[in-house]
């Protein structure tokens, strides 16, 4: 067997060197990128589903704090539907509505 001069030893141990360091380092800063851009994006999501479902309790909430403050009940809902000016605004509204309605 051949014997490798002390000049080629030390550029094959400075080439493994060079190798194992960029294979490290790609793998570390592979790992630590997918970890922040799973971090950022189950954050985002988070936030997304957060907004999303406080919208339709706070819609709810104003809807029945406005129920609360109307006095009306089912008898003078139907006084109020039975009153001809109502009656003519409501038929004007929707026969406007079925006119204007694209297919």
């Amino acid at each position: 067997m051949r014997k490798l001069s002390f000049k080629a030893k030390l550029i094959s141990l400075v080439i493994a060197i060079i190798a194992i360091t960029i294979i490290t380092s790609f793998f570390s800063s592979n790992h630590y990128i997918n970890n922040y851009i799973h971090n950022e994006y189950k954050n985002n999501i988070k936030s997304k589903v957060d907004l999303v479902s406080k919208i339709p309790i706070t819609k709810l909430e104003g809807d029945i704090k406005l129920a609360e403050s109307s006095n009306f009940n089912f008898i003078k809902i139907k006084e109020t539907l039975e009153k001809p000016d109502l009656t003519i605004l409501f038929k004007s509204h929707m026969a406007l509505y079925t006119v204007m309605k694209v297919p």
